[in-house]
Parts: structure tokens; sequence; C-alpha cells
């Protein structure tokens, strides 16, 4: 089971850019998955981690062939609190 403290930088990301999608999902895109930002970019991530994020339960692939990641509830809250404890920590440099 994915634990808060758990999650890798790779993981924080694409969660991070998951959320900020639009239906908070991942979509297939050449060379793996990304995760279309409102600005425009895209955060492009390896099949390999959208597989492991599947068996932590953290997006839903259950098709294999699916052309879009959603992520489940579980990886809802667990990017909202990423970007919770993201948005409190200050800012260096600030004063």
């Amino acid at each position: 089971m994915t634990e808060f403290q758990q999650v890798g930088p790779q993981q924080r990301r694409a969660l991070l850019a998951a959320l900020a999608a639009p239906g908070n999902a991942f979509r297939r895109v050449r060379g793996g998955w990304g995760a279309n930002l409102p600005d425009g970019t895209t955060v492009q991530v390896t099949v390999r981690l959208i597989r492991a994020m599947s068996r932590d339960w953290l997006v839903d692939l259950t098709d294999e062939f699916a052309e879009s990641a959603p992520l489940t509830r579980k990886g809802l809250a667990l990017a909202q609190n990423l970007k919770a404890t993201a948005d409190a920590k200050p800012q260096s440099g600030a004063a």
C-alpha cells in the first residue's frame, strides 16, 4: 500500500500533474502516458510508472488498452495531500 512517505519523486510529479489535468487523468501519448496541463504543456511519464501506480491503486488501468488512466479515489486523495503539503511549505528566499 502506498503511503504519503513512500511516494517517490517521479510518482509525486506524476500525481500532481494528473491532479492539474482535465479529468484528473493521464492520456496515452507517443512513448508512454501524459497529463495535459491547463497551460498547454504535457508532463510525460513512462508506461512502467503508470503500471506501478496501477498496482498501488493510484490510477485506474483495469483495461490495458484504455486511452486514459484516471486517478482513483486513493490517488486523488494522495495527490491533494501532496499539493496541500507543497503549498504549505515556505518558499525559499522569502522574507
